[in-house]
């Protein structure tokens, strides 16, 4: 279920709309048929990163250096990443959701699942947010 606001200001959650029920999408081939909380996109993510886990190494760097379905990301202070995510945009729709997996060159995995806008009286930046967290945690 994805929700918006109710009122003019999209960012005023005071209210809220039905949602978006999005139905037993398990027939649909890709993603849209997955189920997984956002723990169980984290531990998705690590395995498919991790050498040798459940890909080659050697298409795991492939993937790596040339964005194939993760896209790289160099944050400073030496910290990178290489994320996929996806957008449901209210505006276009009854609800909203955003979605991110990403995995951090110092072994930290992240699932994000959030369904409605993020952040208070405009478009939050949960992406740069989670680089800030995950920093400030060494």
């Amino acid at each position: 279920m994805s929700y918006k606001s109710a009122t003019a200001n999209k960012w005023d959650f005071s209210t809220v709309g039905p949602g978006e029920v999005w139905g037993d999408m398990s027939a649909v081939c890709g993603s849209q048929g997955w189920f997984l909380s956002a723990h169980q996109m984290a531990q998705t993510m690590r395995a498919i990163m991790t050498p040798d886990k459940i890909l080659p190494a050697s298409l795991v760097e492939r993937m790596k250096t040339d964005n194939l379905a993760v896209y790289f990301g160099d944050h400073g202070d030496g910290l990178q990443s290489w994320n996929h995510g996806g957008y449901h945009p209210a505006e276009w729709n009854k609800g909203e959701i955003n979605t991110l997996i990403i995995h951090f060159n110092n072994g930290v995995s992240a699932g994000v699942i959030i369904n409605s806008p993020y952040g208070a009286g405009a478009a939050g930046d949960y992406f740069g947010d989670l680089i800030a967290a995950v920093k400030a945690a060494g």
